[in-house]
């Protein structure tokens, strides 16, 4: 019997002591946590990413506005403007494409050498991307951002 008693004591003293909660609570909440964190950290590089590109594209269209047959010195633009740290990014130019607008609202893809009919404005366009394939810690389907813009000019 004495050892029954000792055994219910041992008991009432373990069920009161209240060292090692904060351990265990932490235990818990840091994997919670943790997840978190790094999930934040990969969307606000996502967007900080984005900017980058989108920004990149634009320089490249300001280009595309001075020398829109030039789709090297387009694409050269855009790549001077990415962060160099970025190890892979593709840039993707677009050769001029170019449209004969009549004033009924129709549109016909035309060579560019070419000159459109009576009535007709000749438009063209060079469509720029680029893209930066970043390894994000969690979210894998932010892996592949890109921006794209339509430069059109007369």
């Amino acid at each position: 019997m004495a050892g029954l008693a000792q055994l219910a004591t041992a008991i009432r003293a373990v069920r009161h002591n209240r060292r090692g909660i904060a351990a265990t609570e932490f235990a818990l909440i840091a994997p919670v946590m943790l997840t978190l964190l790094l999930g934040v950290y990969d969307v606000g590089n996502a967007i900080q990413e984005r900017l980058q590109l989108e920004q990149a594209v634009r320089a490249g269209a300001q280009y595309a506005l001075s020398w829109p047959d030039q789709t090297s010195g387009i694409s050269a633009a855009i790549s001077a403007a990415l962060p160099p740290s970025w190890t892979s990014p593709t840039v993707t130019v677009s050769a001029p494409a170019c449209w004969c607008w009549s004033s009924g609202g129709g549109a016909t893809s035309t060579p560019c050498s070419a000159t459109c009919a009576e009535g007709s404005t000749k438009r063209s366009y060079v469509t720029l991307t680029a893209t930066n394939n970043a390894t994000p810690f969690l979210f894998s389907a932010i892996a592949g951002n890109s921006a794209t813009y339509v430069v059109r000019f007369q």
